[in-house]
């Protein structure tokens, strides 16, 4: 199937909005020590992104398959995506 042949709206796509802060330290009411580690790792010369979320010690909590494409409705923006999990 060509690229022209697909719906550019997916069923199952859901808009991902990236936004990066620089804090100069964290918010009094946080926890420094409660977090979870996002791991991602994009598959080379496609659209796809593997994400492996872990506990501070390491241990492993959820691994997710994604498909990251631009939103049509938003093609200029660089921080919008339709993603798919």
């Amino acid at each position: 199937m060509s690229d022209t042949a697909r719906p550019l709206k997916r069923k199952y796509a859901r808009v991902e909005r990236e936004r990066r802060f620089l804090l100069e330290r964290l918010p009094t009411e946080l926890d420094a020590a409660a977090f979870h580690r996002i791991r991602d790792r994009f598959l080379e010369g496609t659209n796809l992104r593997l994400r492996r979320v872990e506990m501070p010690d390491g241990s492993h909590l959820v691994t997710k398959l994604g498909q990251k494409l631009l939103d049509p409705e938003a093609a200029q923006s660089s921080r919008n995506r339709l993603m798919t999990t």
